[in-house]
């Protein structure tokens, strides 16, 4: 009997250890989760979004051994409920604000899982709050999603009821989430964007929690995307702001003006710049000839017609899609010799620029049509020449730009550029057919383009306003030509030229613009465009009589992430 009576004791003291065991880890979490009261329910927090809690009843201390002790409970399971990667909690009661991430708990001291984490704040030790009564705080999501379910915050150690816990907050649930901008906080788009979309997350931020329809459809679907997901949303509804745009525009005028320069190029033959604008045609037969013999009328008046195009493709770079574009367009010009030596000239150019954007912003597109007045003008002296052009040119764009949330956006607006290029040349002989001619110049354009609405994309359609970018570059080169009389009389020119264009003003254009669908105006930071690019042409005229010529030029463009080949023929009238 004594024997029973011994191992009844010792499973009885065995089960007692049991219970113990078991009870103390359920002690431990009593009042962690606020889901205990049936009214209650689990949070699901997106970055950006957040809940006010109102803290009825606190618990008491553990007596100062665990003040400034945080622990936060978690739904768990799935990437999108459980405490994870990339997940950031901002707590904030009275004076005190801390902001706790999964990737930098355990480095910090803390210790988590998917269900739980818990850390001590010595700054919530130092904050010496003690509350007493209702009491408000505030639980924030600024990075990635999880549901949030039950806390425990020691404040002041050494008195009793200074505790947060779950099982001490008023109702708490879904229907209260509202934006962390309503909260005081940032928001949970603005800490996402990069820097060129902080301005389009910040309009995001007051939209979320007060906006419905379709508005609040799209700000949900942002919410919900995880962080990478979200900064590719923020591009795709901010206007194009890359170096494309602006740079076909600048592109197509620039190449009118190379288009005049080959002309005033190909009319500056011989050897040594003493023959100005003879033909090559003089230049061989004599100085003492105006055309194909003596006694004939001088011709001192041309008209010309040239067609040219080009390819060029901008890669990926600083977070900015790349593309394609492709320009091709007619000019035609009348210049005339003036007594003086002067050359004066002027041109009109249509050329049409079609633009496919790549990467990210695959499918969006820009056609622009450019309509252009140049005027341009020589003279040679004895040892060196200068050559001037001013333009203007009327351009048409139209626009379309994917959101991928509401649909495509469109545009339609126009814009102005106005441009002037001058270049000096120094020719020295090399032999009696060949001359290498260094080169100096400049050219500046202005670049105005209208404001706009969008259509097609519902809310996210933009209105934009107008805007408008100046550029300044040098141009620093060397030529080398020569000349050559064929069998039929008729004469060869071909040259090889090689040029730096460094642009000096290289910042990115601003674009301010707004949703049409609400919210205030925001600036999107454009890409800075190619600093220095570096161009190889060659050019062959071939002058097949006093009276008219033919000219072919082939050339390459090349900067960084940058590569462009061009072309063009024209032919000349001389009377």
């Amino acid at each position: 009997m004594i024997r029973c009576f011994q191992i009844l004791r010792a499973w009885w003291g065995g089960a007692l250890l049991f219970v113990a065991a078991m009870l103390l880890p359920l002690a431990a979490s009593a009042g962690h989760l606020f889901t205990q009261a049936g009214s209650n329910t689990p949070v699901a927090l997106n970055s950006g979004q957040g809940i006010q809690i109102t803290q009825l009843t606190y618990e008491s201390n553990c007596g100062g051994s665990c003040n400034g002790d945080v622990s936060v409970n978690f739904s768990g399971g799935a990437t999108a409920t459980a405490w994870s990667a990339g997940d950031a909690i901002q707590l904030t009661i009275g004076s005190w604000t801390q902001t706790f991430t999964y990737d930098g708990m355990v480095a910090a001291g803390g210790a988590q899982d998917g269900t739980y984490f818990n850390i001590n704040s010595t700054s919530l030790a130092a904050a010496g709050i003690s509350p007493t009564g209702q009491a408000t705080w505030t639980v924030i999501a600024t990075a990635g999603q999880f549901t949030f379910e039950g806390y425990r915050i020691y404040t002041v150690g050494g008195t009793a009821g200074d505790t947060y816990n779950g099982t001490g907050a008023g109702p708490i649930n879904q229907t209260q989430v509202v934006s962390a901008s309503q909260l005081g906080g940032s928001g949970g788009f603005v800490p996402v964007a990069e820097q060129g979309e902080k301005d389009v997350a910040r309009v995001l931020d007051a939209l979320d929690g007060t906006s419905t329809g379709q508005m609040g459809a799209v700000i949900a679907a942002i919410s919900s995307m995880t962080p990478d997901s979200q900064r590719l949303a923020m591009k795709l509804i901010s206007p194009e702001s890359s170096v494309v745009l602006g740079g076909a525009a600048l592109s197509t005028s620039s190449s009118a003006l190379d288009t005049v320069q080959v002309r005033l190029d190909a009319l500056r033959t011989g050897v040594g710049v003493q023959s100005g604008f003879r033909t090559a045609h003089n230049a061989h037969a004599g100085d003492d000839q105006e055309g194909m013999s003596s006694g004939d009328e001088a011709l001192n008046r041309s008209f010309w017609l040239k067609a040219f195009g080009s390819k060029s493709k901008v890669g990926a770079k600083s977070g900015f899609a790349g593309s394609e574009s492709d320009v091709y367009g007619m000019m035609a010009g009348f210049d005339t010799q003036m007594s003086n030596g002067w050359l004066l000239g002027g041109a009109f150019s249509y050329a049409k620029t079609d633009v496919d954007m790549n990467d990210f912003r695959s499918g969006d597109a820009a056609d622009i049509s450019s309509y252009q007045l140049t005027g341009y003008f020589g003279r040679s002296f004895e040892r060196w020449y200068i050559d001037g052009m001013v333009a203007y040119a009327y351009q048409d764009y139209s626009t379309k730009r994917n959101t991928h949330l509401t649909g495509v956006a469109k545009g339609d607006f126009d814009g102005q550029l106005y441009g002037m290029r001058v270049i000096a040349g120094m020719p020295f002989a090399l032999s009696d057919k060949l001359r290498l001619t260094p080169l100096l110049g400049f050219e500046t354009f202005r670049v105005e383009q209208g404001g706009y609405t969008e259509s097609g994309a519902g809310v996210l359609s933009l209105a934009v306003k107008s805007d408008d970018v100046s550029r300044l570059r040098s141009l620093l080169g060397v030529e080398l030509s020569s000349s050559m009389k064929l069998a039929d009389s008729s004469v060869l020119s071909p040259a090889v030229k090689l040029l730096w264009r460094h642009e000096f003003e290289n910042d990115g254009a601003t674009a301010n613009s707004a949703f049409v669908g609400g919210g205030g105006q925001f600036e999107t930071t454009g890409q800075k465009t190619i600093r220095d690019v570096y161009a190889l042409s060659g050019r062959l005229n071939w002058e097949m009589s006093d009276r008219f010529e033919l000219a072919l030029e082939l050339g390459a463009e090349a900067g960084e992430k940058y590569q462009s080949l061009n072309g063009q023929v024209f032919g000349r009238w001389r009377f």
